[in-house]
């Protein structure tokens, strides 16, 4: 066998072939990323479902696409305008889902454990979602919906908690702690 392959990732039936596949001393194997750019995604993935969110209720909203217009037109508009507005809106709701969608995988494979990337989504999706509804829709928040807000990101933590213990658990437990 070649002596540029590390001795820690050979196997006995590893034909030469193979070793062009194998991973060159010097080179790290892990395929888990820094924090940072795992808790960027998650936070990216949170903020893109929230604007996927606002976008589906521009593009099914008729009010809002003849508001659209009528800043462009001196008149209201009326017809086939308003369904090519609709269709782009609706183009970027299902783009920006996409989007979210590959961020959120992507920050699942980099971390440890779904936990943090979960809690951190989900944060990013409700404070973005209520900045966009105040800011653009004019919605007001009472006191109920930051206590459901709360309610369901401790609840997702709470979840997550207990995976989390459960697999580390399994790391250094003993073999009754590993059934969590």
């Amino acid at each position: 066998m070649a002596q540029n392959v590390d001795p820690r990732y050979r196997t006995s039936t590893m034909k030469p072939e193979d070793e062009k596949l194998a991973i060159p001393k010097g080179h790290s194997v892990s395929k888990r990323s820094s924090r940072s750019k795992v808790l960027s995604m998650a936070l990216m993935s949170g903020m893109f479902a929230a604007l996927g969110g606002a976008f589906g209720k521009v593009a099914f909203s008729e009010e809002c696409n003849v508001h659209i217009l009528e800043l462009v037109y001196s008149s209201k508009p009326t017809g086939w305008p308003i369904y090519i507005l609709q269709g782009i809106f609706i183009i970027l709701t299902i783009s920006t889902n996409g989007i979210m969608m590959v961020l959120f995988f992507r920050a699942l494979a980099g971390s440890e454990t779904t936990f943090l990337v979960t809690a951190m989504n989900s944060a990013a999706n409700f404070a973005t979602t209520a900045l966009i509804g105040y800011t653009l829709f004019g919605e007001s928040f009472g006191i109920q919906w930051f206590v459901g807000m709360t309610l369901i990101i401790v609840g997702v933590l709470l979840l997550n908690k207990k995976k989390f213990q459960a697999k580390n658990n399994g790391k250094n437990g003993t073999q009754k702690d590993r059934k969590l």
